[in-house]
């Protein structure tokens, strides 16, 4: 196993572990991260879900520092 695989499993594991893993992990990693998916990945189902329908309410929950929400922000979603 190379050192980047260890590193995410042992992420996986302190998940929930409280402030200090999360500020630890951002300093580490400080690029955006994307938990679930790229925009790009997921733009058709956020669609279909609000029919479009830009003025939807959309709840990104757990963001982190993804940047999920500034692209549907960019899209149109504002709310």
């Amino acid at each position: 196993m190379t050192g980047p695989e260890v590193e995410r499993q042992q992420a996986t594991r302190d998940y929930g572990a409280g402030p200090e893993y999360w500020d630890a992990r951002y300093r580490s990693e400080p690029l955006p991260y994307e938990w679930l998916r790229d925009y790009e990945e997921v733009v058709q189902i956020i669609e279909e879900a609000t029919a479009s329908d830009r003025s939807c309410k959309i709840l990104h929950v757990g963001c982190g520092n993804s940047l999920l929400s500034e692209r549907l922000y960019d899209d149109g979603y504002r709310d």
